[in-house]
């Protein structure tokens, strides 16, 4: 909730100034103490898929090229 108002900026993950897709989750994961890799398909790939209807907030959903926060 810290970066809300930041702006989306391409290929980058700095706190205060800019975070793309992959690098805001990378921040928010890491602010929780939860580790994941950098880029949004290998994002995914450590993540466990799960049905729709069993999603809880934090959760990861992922479309090609893009993944967000549930």
């Amino acid at each position: 909730m810290s970066q809300i108002g930041v702006p989306y900026h391409r290929r980058m993950s700095k706190p205060g100034r800019g975070f793309d897709c992959s690098g805001l989750v990378l921040f928010a994961y890491a602010q929780a103490g939860i580790g994941l890799p950098r880029s949004s398909r290998d994002q995914i790939r450590a993540a466990t898929q799960i049905d729709r209807a069993q999603l809880e907030p934090g959760d990861l959903v992922y479309y090609p090229g893009h993944i967000s926060l549930y």
